[in-house]
């Protein structure tokens, strides 16, 4: 599997610098060594960041079913960075690394993403004191544990200060036989960028470094810096490479190394990651599910060759037992003899060794009736005729009763048949939808996100987000008020409420950090929301702190559904005004709505509404 060299790293920090200002909603652990940051950014909006370890990190337009229990490093993330926001991205000395600053309630944390050797997460706090690492690691240099200083792994390389005759001491002291593994390995820029430099520098990647010519060197070494340079400030061509119709590389620049190869090119190096990496997913799920299916349809095709030993074994009998009824009733009046002489004899209490003695006489004499006598069995009332491999009648009973045994017998082997052949189709069904369900499976667990049917859990209140990017959440009824402030309020949020009966609660999510510019909008939204526009005049609006909600009654009185006791000092808000908007946004194309300015902000176009005579 691919996995990011510093050259593509670089290009993709360029890329992030857009999260500056984002705000940690939610985190999760889908699967072992893959994180994944739920930010919100007023330009943005709702954003993926997911971090495959050691592989690749993209803002991801695909998702995973998370699970439902947090894992334990996830809970640390929470702990540290739910709330808050990005304040920088950066890739330290051209490492393979990815390092985020995060800022909450005034402490600075930072984020290290290695993807190098096994790959890594570290969160550490202002002063690089590692809090919690993914994995702890240990190398002879270097020591990834709680409570040490992180430090960035031993340089083999310094591109940013290298010089030409130091490049080349490092490729001639590489040890490597061949020009294209010294500069993949020694210089870190991985095989492809090797390849794609020996090419540029017209290198015959095959040879031994000492055989280069030092002209070749320098034009190498020039090459490097300005792919470099490239990476850092040049324009981005990203593109996915394929071969054979497979997607084979994703790459940022256009290589010369796949002049030949067909691409698909995307407007920026992070949508060809997301989506080259999810094709790698969706067949590697199903890679992993294909063994579990192969070994459940050797499964159902055991079952299904039982069935149909059963079903042959069925139609045979059943077609047994219908001919030996036809021959039956095609000599019933021998059968009839043959049944009168033996019940005769027995009446006469003619011994059986006589009677059987009498039948092989007859039968020497070329009688039919004993030559269709095979054998008689006294002990079981039975008499063998030589039909088939033998016809066993009970002379106990007539001929016809014989008859009819067998027409029945046959009768219910073959209504056995049609719930045999059910069961032989629906395993041969099962089978079906088991060799072709794999990849399709594999497209259900990683799937592109529907924003138009995965709605989040706060859009079934009333709500919008603050020019900021908090969220404000209100009840639309007294239900939803008593669910918001009894399931949704957290320490750091505020409730806000109008001074007007039928006021929602409405909710700014860690709004104690919150600025005055986002408390007013609160309180528009809150009054909007209220009767009073029904009233059609301006009414006080108020926030308060979780502690000072009650839903606990002054001795003698009764709160109503949806309702709480307030307790301690009302925060009022002044210039609240009774106008609401609504917008278009088109990066990416939605609906907006809320105060006005905030509207402004984020919408191309929008109107904005006042009480009229008109239902709102």
């Amino acid at each position: 599997m691919k996995s990011l060299s510093f050259i593509e790293i670089a290009v993709l920090v360029r890329e992030f610098q857009k999260l500056i200002n984002s705000r940690v909603d939610k985190i999760y652990n889908p699967v072992k060594d893959e994180i994944v940051f739920s930010l919100y950014h007023s330009e943005l909006k709702k954003v993926d960041l997911k971090i495959k370890l050691p592989y690749y990190m993209s803002l991801t337009s695909f998702k995973k079913e998370n699970p439902k229990e947090p894992s334990h490093f996830s809970m640390f993330l929470r702990k540290y960075l739910k709330n808050s926001r990005i304040v920088s991205v950066s890739q330290p000395d051209m490492e393979r690394i990815v390092e985020f600053g995060f800022k909450k309630n005034e402490q600075t944390y930072f984020l290290i993403c290695e993807f190098f050797s096994k790959g890594n997460i570290i969160i550490t706090n202002s002063e690089k004191k590692i809090l919690v690492p993914l994995k702890f690691q240990s190398w002879r240099d270097r020591t990834i544990r709680p409570n040490r200083i992180y430090e960035l792994p031993p340089k083999k390389f310094d591109i940013e200060n290298i010089d030409f005759y130091g490049f080349k001491k490092l490729l001639l002291d590489s040890g490597r036989n061949q020009i294209v593994k010294s500069v993949a390995i020694t210089l870190g820029v991985g095989g492809v960028y090797a390849e794609e430099l020996c090419k540029l520098s017209g290198i015959q990647k095959n040879i031994p470094p000492e055989k280069v010519a030092e002209n070749s060197l320098r034009i190498l070494f020039k090459k490097l810096i300005e792919l470099k340079e490239r990476a850092e400030h040049g324009a981005v061509e990203a593109n996915i490479i394929f071969e054979d119709s497979k997607p084979i590389d994703v790459q940022p620049f256009i290589l010369e190394i796949y002049a030949e190869n067909k691409k698909k090119i995307f407007n920026s190096f992070n949508e060809a990651l997301d989506n080259f990496f999810a094709n790698y997913e969706i067949n590697h799920i199903a890679n992993e599910d294909k063994s579990v299916v192969d070994a459940a349809v050797i499964k159902q095709e055991m079952i299904l060759k039982q069935h149909k030993i059963y079903l042959q074994e069925l139609k045979e009998k059943s077609e047994i037992c219908r001919k030996e009824a036809d021959y039956i009733y095609n000599h019933l009046e021998e059968l009839k003899g043959i049944f009168q002489i033996i019940n005769l004899a027995r009446e006469k209490n003619i011994s059986w060794e006589e009677i059987k003695r009498i039948v092989e006489q007859k039968k020497a004499e070329n009688i039919k009736k004993a030559q269709m006598i095979k054998q008689i069995l006294p002990n079981e009332g039975l008499v063998v005729i030589d039909f088939n491999s033998g016809l066993s009648l009970n002379f106990r009973i007539s001929v016809t009763e014989n008859a009819d045994k067998l027409y029945q017998k046959s009768k219910k082997l073959h209504a056995k048949i049609k719930g045999v052949l059910k069961a032989v189709k629906d395993v041969e069904d099962k089978i079906e939808k088991l060799k072709t369900k794999t990849y399709e499976n594999a497209k259900v667990k990683l799937v592109k996100k529907d924003k138009g049917k995965n709605r989040e859990w706060y859009q079934k209140f009333h709500w919008f987000y603050t020019s900021q990017g908090r969220l404000v959440i209100a009840g639309r009824d007294a239900s939803q008020n008593e669910i918001l402030v009894k399931k949704y309020l957290e320490q750091n949020d505020i409730v806000f409420h109008a001074d007007v009966y039928g006021s929602p609660f409405a909710v700014l999510k860690d709004g104690k950090h919150s600025s005055n510019e986002e408390k007013v909008e609160a309180a528009v939204f809150t009054l909007c929301h209220s009767r009073a526009w029904q009233n059609k005049r301006l009414e006080s609006v108020y926030w308060v702190e979780p502690q000072q909600i009650s839903k606990k009654a002054p001795s003698g009185e009764y709160i109503a559904k949806g309702a709480f006791m307030i307790y301690g000092k009302k925060n009022y808000i002044k210039d609240v005004e009774l106008k609401y908007a609504v917008g278009i946004k088109f990066e990416p194309f939605s609906i907006v709505s809320g105060p006005v300015n905030n509207v402004k902000q984020k919408s191309k176009y929008y109107v904005i509404l006042v009480p009229g005579n008109k239902n709102k």
